[in-house]
């Protein structure tokens, strides 16, 4: 697209006047490198809610609470460190804390600081280990379903610590979500890279070129680049195929368009004009298909595209 529309601004990975517009979430963390966090807590369908819209408690405790403290530890600024510690209420500034050694305050503070810091050196630091290093250094207060991970280690342990804490008359209801859902959900997700809280931070907070088709309504850029891939969504609301002539439509979706039900057949089309109606300078569409000539075809027959605005990509033995 640089080539083609002379605009080196293209190229540039950080411009907020250009968006990648993706179809689900899980794209994104695979092109920025958060997508096996992703992928382990979107298993649970309540997680994966707050994470896509930035809500959850517990990874905005990693994304905006752990990482700018790591950040602040590993070049040594001790102004932001201080005071991310005492924003987030840290035990160890706490007076009891302070008063336990009077020649020296903050001596348990900056023990715990080193220790966190060293955790963050090792080659494979994982979330859990970042935990570890928290609880055992009480150097902050972390969220109660996070705590239980790192002070109880058996399944059973963890059930009954849930049940503990979770009121009387919703004990029930907390257990079989839980269990179910967030605790396998988490438990996996803390074995992961620590690191990938970085790329999702940026990403969340709309600070990286990725937007998803859905969450641009109202926004406009100069340069916009809709990828448009059906496996890789893995999705059943939407099927660019369908609506470019490549698949047909199931048989379940044509009779809900003969009664005049909508179908992801309109809601596609209704994705498509709005990410196409995103730019205000250029607008590239990357399609990724079964069958390359049919979709050129469709394509020019329904002036979508004249031919020689379409560009055929091979990708290991994939077209698109």
């Amino acid at each position: 697209m640089s080539e083609i529309t002379t605009d080196a601004d293209w190229v540039n990975a950080e411009s907020k006047e250009t968006a990648i517009l993706l179809l689900e979430h899980k794209m994104a963390g695979h092109r920025l490198g958060f997508d096996e966090l992703w992928n382990k807590l979107s298993k649970a369908e309540k997680v994966k809610n707050t994470i896509s819209e930035g809500s959850n408690t517990e990874l905005n405790f990693f994304s905006n609470v752990v990482f700018p403290l790591a950040e602040a530890s590993k070049n040594a600024e001790r102004a932001t460190l201080m005071s991310i510690l005492r924003e987030n209420k840290s035990p160890l500034l706490e007076a009891n804390a302070l008063d336990s050694n009077k020649t020296d305050p903050l001596e348990l503070a900056r023990n715990a600081e080193l220790a966190f810091k060293a955790s963050l050196l090792k080659d494979k630091v994982s979330f859990h280990s970042v935990l570890e290093v928290l609880v055992k250094y009480n150097l902050l207060n972390i969220p109660e379903k996070l705590r239980s991970f790192v002070a109880i280690s058996d399944e059973k342990s963890i059930r009954s610590e849930v049940e503990k804490t979770a009121g009387a008359q919703n004990v029930e209801e907390e257990k079989e979500d839980l269990d179910n859902s967030e605790i396998n959900a988490w438990a996996e997700a803390l074995e992961t890279n620590f690191f990938q809280i970085e790329s999702y931070k940026e990403y969340i907070e709309d600070k990286s070129i990725f937007r998803t088709h859905q969450g641009v309504k109202g926004n406009e850029f100069e340069r916009v680049m809709v990828i448009m891939d059906d496996d890789e969504a893995g999705g059943f609301m939407f099927s660019y195929e369908q609506y470019f002539g490549v698949m047909a439509l199931s048989k379940s979706s044509q009779d809900k368009r003969d009664s005049g039900e909508e179908t992801g057949l309109d809601r596609t089309r209704r994705l498509f004009y709005v990410t196409s109606t995103r730019a205000k300078s250029s607008l590239a569409h990357v399609i990724y298909t079964s069958d390359v000539n049919k979709l050129k075809a469709n394509l020019i027959e329904r002036h979508f595209a004249q031919e020689s605005e379409i560009e055929i990509v091979e990708l290991e033995g994939n077209k698109m």
